[in-house]
């Protein structure tokens, strides 16, 4: 038998136990059980909440696929009325050929159409120049319950003349014998702007089968742009350009390539008076166990219409496991104390070195995030052992596919290429060990015309043509190289102090260029991008984009040095279309004009010869306009002292003003550099 301890044992042992303790000891342990249950319970919120954010974002992502997907038939569909508004006469093959790239930017259409408008004494011609073009059997005709049959002629109709691809059960139909149809067009015409339709089948689809599709209807008039008041655009209407899309196929893509699989999204439109019908259903649920009763609504536009937007989990998707706070309710003291212990100690190991944790790619430590552009995210650097400054440009998160890469590292090797001292340089390009590319180049310290002129003025006749000549040398040697910048701007060309030269000229990002001389891979300019900035843009960089040239890089910097003269560019509008339509209306009024005061009738005349809506009629290249630029400057000087003056008391404290602010916000600026 196990003899019992004493009791003077047990005492004893307990003494022991009492004299070993502190009550700081038992105070810490409280703390430490009350701060790991404390813990434990904020991490299950966290943890629901966190999902609960997943699935929002899922659905803000969703929606915004969905939002861009849409609003693509938009462009195609302008491009069509403008051209018929902008050319006399249009024949087939004309059209074929014009709307065969809109067609590969944009797969997810199902056809691009052409309507004329016209009365019934009209629609005998339509049929004999339809024969004339080879196009057999073509006729005007409606919708019966017998099938197809002659439309009687009446005062309005709009039957599909041009479509691209080509179907013959579509061609000849009189959308105005449709009721719904009808009332699109009628809108359209009457608003002078994009309507859509209700979601209807097509008449050459078999009606026994689920297609639905959307019609975007774009109204062109005689002159461009519609007329002021209804009545007036009645009678201006020329026609309709026409883009159709598959409802179901386009979102199913668009939530296809943002992963969608674990949301439900119900896609209805929001009709007249309340009325809703829905469009297209993606995924399953909600339903089943332990699926939370999240719901996310969103409104996206679709022309004229409103489509609703209701987004669910699906079922099994977004469910929270808790294995993070179960781990910290048992293990929360120890892990809590060593990561206090351990950031503390890491934060003041920093604060001794006086320094604190820095972000590097490649060669080049990043300092703080200065901007960000269409592909990329720019970051202020410097080169780990050279300590030169440095800009360094990363692609955005949001675009690294193998696509955007190729792209991106394309107009790295395009830049690359090019040497001349007033083109922003290239440092070099790489990728880091996580695959995210990036580029370097030098550091610049200026102002940008678009900034100089919003916060000075206009500038001075020989100071523009100092300017003007700088970039169109840069843009000289890039036309040589077979490179159109495309995207010339106030904004990226820049005005600043380089080796001691006050003036110096910068022309940056060349994000949007086009190599002439093609080659394999895809295109350099970002996908689905035709257009550079509408109010520098060409004429035919809105009518032809595939096709432009250097000379649309002409037109651009003779806009810049009109805008540098007059503070306000050639052309204005509210949309690229708008200002199509005014260039087609004849030259802007010279900049003399403009300011009221005479100008060197030679500059003015150059830049006017510049802005020449046909392509043949500008400079032949940047070499060609910096030789006339240069003829000019010797006759209106800008000296080097009148340069440095200005920057001495205008630019040199504006600059430190700015930098100033960024400084201020360093703090705020920093955020992680890789993915």
């Amino acid at each position: 038998m196990t003899p019992r301890p004493s009791r003077s044992r047990i005492d004893l042992s307990l003494g022991a136990l009492r004299r070993l303790l502190r009550p700081g000891d038992l105070v810490l342990g409280a703390a430490l059980l009350a701060a790991g249950l404390a813990a434990a319970f904020v991490t299950h919120r966290t943890e629901e909440a966190e999902i609960e954010e997943r699935f929002r974002s899922r659905a803000r992502r969703a929606a915004a696929a969905i939002a861009g997907a849409v609003s693509a038939p938009l462009e195609p569909a302008l491009a069509v009325a403008g051209l018929f508004a902008a050319s006399e006469h249009v024949d087939r093959s004309e059209f074929r050929a014009f709307t065969t790239p809109l067609l590969r930017r944009h797969p997810a259409l199902y056809a691009l159409e052409w309507l004329p408008w016209l009365d019934g004494s009209g629609l005998p011609e339509l049929e004999r120049e339809a024969a004339r073009e080879g196009v057999a059997g073509f006729s005007v005709w409606e919708s019966s319950p017998s099938g197809p049959r002659p439309v009687t002629p009446g005062p309005a109709h709009a039957p599909i003349v041009y479509m691209e691809p080509p179907h013959a059960g579509a061609l000849g139909f009189d959308v105005m014998s449709d009721p719904g149809r009808r009332a699109s067009a009628l809108a359209a015409r009457d608003r002078g702007e994009p309507v859509a339709s209700r979601r209807f089948r097509l008449v050459e689809d078999p009606q026994d089968l689920p297609l639905w599709s959307v019609a975007v209807y774009q109204p062109a008039y005689r002159g461009g742009l519609p007329p002021a008041g209804v009545p007036a655009r009645r009678e201006a209407l020329l026609g309709f350009g026409i883009a159709v899309f598959r409802v179901g196929p386009l979102l199913d893509h668009a939530l296809k390539r943002m992963e969608a699989e674990d949301i439900k999204v119900v896609v209805t439109d929001e009709g007249e008076r309340g009325a809703r019908e829905e469009v297209h259903t993606w995924g399953e649920g909600p339903g089943g166990a332990g699926v939370p009763a999240w719901f996310e609504t969103f409104t996206v536009p679709v022309a004229d219409r409103a489509w609703r937007l209701e987004v669910t989990p699906r079922p099994g998707a977004f469910v929270a496991r808790h294995r993070g706070s179960l781990s910290l309710a048992l293990l929360g003291p120890l892990a809590a104390l060593a990561t206090i212990a351990g950031r503390v100690a890491l934060r003041t190991a920093n604060r001794l070195r006086g320094e604190s944790p820095k972000q590097v790619i490649g060669p080049y430590t990043l300092l703080r995030r200065i901007g960000s552009g269409g592909m990329g995210v720019v970051w202020e650097a410097h080169h780990s052992l050279l300590r030169r400054p440095t800009v360094v440009k990363l692609i955005a998160p949001e675009l690294v596919t193998e696509e955007s890469l190729t792209r991106f590292e394309r107009e790295a090797h395009a830049t690359s290429r090019l040497s001349h001292p007033n083109t922003v340089e290239i440092y070099d390009f790489g990728r880091t060990r996580d695959g995210v590319f990036y580029y370097a180049m030098e550091r610049l310290r200026g102002i940008d015309l678009d900034a100089m002129v919003a916060g000075f003025g206009p500038i001075p006749p020989g100071r523009a043509v100092h300017l003007l000549r700088q970039a169109a040398a840069a843009l000289g040697e890039a036309h040589a190289a077979g490179l159109v910048h495309r995207d010339v701007k106030p904004a990226n060309v820049m005005a600043c102090v380089v080796g001691g030269i006050p003036d110096f000229v910068k022309v940056l990002d060349f994000g949007l260029v086009k190599d002439l001389r093609g080659g394999p891979g895809p295109a350099l300019s970002q996908e689905g991008t035709a257009l550079g900035t509408p109010l520098y843009l060409a004429p035919e960089g809105l009518t032809r984009p595939a096709e432009v040239d250097v000379r649309l890089d002409v037109y651009a910097l003779a806009a810049v040095g009109y805008f540098m003269l007059c503070g306000r560019t050639p052309y204005s509008g509210s949309s690229a279309f708008e200002i199509f339509a005014r260039q087609q209306q004849g030259p802007p009024p010279p900049p003399s004009a403009v300011l009221g005061r005479a100008l060197p009738h030679a500059l003015e005349d150059l830049l006017m010869h510049g802005l020449a809506f046909a392509p043949e009629s500008r400079p032949r290249d940047g070499r060609a306009l910096q030789a006339e630029l240069d003829h000019l400057a010797s006759v209106l000087e800008w000296s080097e002292a009148e340069a440095q003056a200005w920057w001495d008391h205008h630019g040199t404290p504006y600059l430190a003003t700015r930098e100033a602010r960024a400084a201020h916000a360093r703090g705020h600026d920093l955020e992680p550099a890789s993915r």
